[in-house]
């Protein structure tokens, strides 16, 4: 594995890879046990001799924070359960997330008048919360990560929490196309994993296994 940066953007600053980070890329390089190596193009810079050490002998600095949310979410309303989501940990060693995609999503569509007139039910609203947790591989966060989640959802209410077996081939199938380029092939990969993730949600389909197997082939291909 060579590497061509050493820095990421993290959703908020374009920062450096912690020794972690680059050890988890690292790995790709090596599997069970066939040893591998990695290094750096020229326009990554230097790595420092120590960082090299502590990767390629696993010890890293202890993990003093880890990211926390709410395990006791109200959904008897909207708003108990947007209050659930703001409530803060209780230990110092939690850190609440903030900006969470999920969170945002679901604030996005509570004011949206199609989907808001359905949020009468605590049934309806736990359904909205799982809708807004499907991952956007693509790192979309737009418009149109929004309008996929909106329709989603709405084709469940509509039809008694299932995805018509029509509905879903309509998205699938032309993911089959195997032409483009890296960048368009990158995106169908990246929207592909997203059918994979509901194909998995074994409430919202009748058929599960063979949409799991389909997507799965999909993206394999």
């Amino acid at each position: 594995v060579i590497f061509s940066t050493l820095k990421k953007y993290d959703g908020r600053f374009n920062r450096n890879l912690h020794p972690a980070e680059i050890s988890q890329i690292a790995g790709r390089a090596g599997r069970f046990q066939n040893d591998g190596t990695f290094g750096l193009t020229k326009d990554a810079g230097d790595l420092d001799p120590l960082i090299i050490q502590s990767i390629e002998e696993h010890r890293f600095d202890a993990i003093r924070k880890i990211y926390w949310r709410n395990p006791k979410i109200d959904f008897s309303s909207i708003s108990s359960l947007l209050n659930s989501l703001t409530q803060n940990p209780s230990k110092d060693f939690f850190i609440k997330k903030r900006n969470a995609e999920d969170e945002f999503s679901l604030k996005r569509l509570c004011l949206d008048s199609d989907v808001n007139q359905h949020l009468n039910t605590s049934l309806n609203i736990r359904l909205l919360w799982d809708v807004c947790r499907i991952p956007d591989f693509q790192k979309l966060i737009n418009d149109n990560y929004i309008a996929l989640l909106k329709n989603v959802f709405l084709t469940l209410v509509k039809n008694d929490f299932l995805l018509p077996e029509n509905w879903i081939y309509k998205h699938v199938s032309k993911l089959e196309d195997y032409r483009g380029g890296i960048d368009e092939l990158s995106n169908k990969i990246a929207n592909i994993r997203t059918w994979t993730y509901i194909s998995n949600q074994s409430n919202w389909l009748e058929n599960k296994q063979y949409w799991q197997n389909k997507t799965r082939n999909i993206e394999d291909n």
